[in-house]
């Protein structure tokens, strides 16, 4: 029957057709996913490696840091301690030589008789310019702590990264176009801040402007530090 011969042709069509679909799924099977099965795991292999790698460095530098600062700390405790120790041992030697002479001239006013006290007016005399030479106390920043001691240039940096990363309600940052520097470029939803290849007077200046760092406020504080 050539109606039946018919569809056998057409039945053959299509088998040789699957046939050839079927060889090309196994080809991309073979081929494509496999090599791009063993290309992710590599791929995802280097990654791990670059992330732990970089977080090792990270790590590494933040702990050096953290020593340094902290030591450094420590040195300036221990400077300003040491300072406080020296001045309170003098003053309190120079407040028992005050009592002493006060006590000497107490006694020279209301013990002495006139004659004595014309005969030794000069050791009186002498013994009162010590007392002059003894100056009021002075205030003095070596005897305060130095805050600046603990500023670090690498901590300051991943700070301020992690805060415009990771704080909640950035969204609502906005950055004071006053306080720029002209080595950064502000975007137009004023959120965002990008170096600048050349340096340019895009800001007019103000006093609020960072002049030598790149750095620039946020209007309103978003996080304490």
């Amino acid at each position: 029957d050539r109606r039946a011969e018919t569809i056998r042709n057409k039945l053959v069509d299509i088998c040789e057709k699957l046939q050839l679909r079927l060889a090309s799924v196994e080809r991309f099977v073979e081929e494509r996913l496999n090599g791009k099965n063993h290309s992710v795991k590599g791929e995802a292999s280097l990654a791990r490696e670059l992330i732990i790698q970089r977080l090792n460095h990270v790590r590494e530098a933040c702990e050096s840091e953290e020593q340094r600062l902290l030591e450094v700390v420590h040195a300036e405790e221990e400077r300003a301690q040491q300072n406080i120790l020296t001045q309170k041992s003098y003053w309190s030697e120079s407040q028992d030589k005050l009592l002493g002479i006060k006590a000497y001239l107490v006694d020279t006013l209301t013990k002495m008789d006139d004659a004595t006290l014309l005969k030794l007016q000069s050791d009186v005399f002498e013994r009162a310019e010590e007392a002059e030479g003894i100056l009021e106390p002075q205030d003095s920043d070596k005897l305060n702590f130095n805050p600046m001691c603990a500023r670090s240039h690498l901590l300051d940096s991943l700070w301020a990264s992690i805060a415009m990363i990771c704080t909640a309600g950035v969204k609502n940052l906005h950055i004071d176009e006053r306080t720029i520097n002209q080595s950064l470029i502000l975007s137009d939803n004023k959120k965002v801040l990008a170096f600048v290849t050349k340096k340019v007077q895009r800001y007019p200046d103000c006093p609020e402007r960072f002049d030598y760092w790149p750095n620039a406020l946020s209007l309103e504080s978003f996080q304490p530090g």
